[in-house]
């Protein structure tokens, strides 16, 4: 552990790591406030490969006290990682935004099939100009009329079809 003196932060950890340590603890004297340690020396930066943290003296103490070079003890550093936010927000939007686009493109191409399926299937206005237009008189059911020459027609169908004449009809 490096005493907090005038030497800067950085020179403590970097001297640390000339030293062979494998990281480095920097405590403050006759203060538990917590400082820093982020600097503008980025040469200095650049070279540090350890990891360091900055501690408070009661800290330090306790760690004195518990880890000495006559007992042995290892201490391990583990940082708290965690992402913002954003790293998970802004990927999980994107996904969903292209499947609301995927989905509105599948939308619309339905659609579009649809209603040219259904123009399809119209009859154009020509065909339906040639179609028979049947003017029923009044007192006359022309419906009851038309009922029965179909029904007459379609006996007649199957009468010639079970006799085995093969009759086809047109209907």
């Amino acid at each position: 552990m490096a005493l907090l003196t005038s030497i800067l932060f950085l020179w403590q950890v970097l001297n640390a790591q000339r030293a062979g340590y494998k990281a480095a603890i920097v405590h403050n004297v006759d203060s538990d406030e917590l400082i820093s340690m982020g600097s503008q020396d980025i040469d200095v930066l650049k070279k540090i490969d350890i990891p360091s943290v900055f501690i408070g003296e009661s800290s330090a103490k306790s760690l004195k006290e518990e880890f000495t070079y006559e007992k042995g003890g290892h201490i391990v550093l583990i940082p708290e990682f965690s992402l913002p936010l954003e790293y998970y927000l802004i990927p999980f939007l994107i996904i969903v935004g292209i499947c609301l686009i995927l989905i509105v493109i599948f939308m619309i191409t339905k659609f579009v099939q649809d209603r040219h399926r259904a123009r399809r299937n119209r009859l154009q206005k020509d065909q339906l100009k040639k179609l028979p237009i049947h003017k029923f008189k009044k007192g006359k059911c022309g419906f009851l009329e038309l009922i029965k020459q179909s029904m007459l027609a379609s006996f007649k169908c199957c009468l010639g079809a079970t006799e085995g004449i093969g009759a086809v009809s047109e209907y």
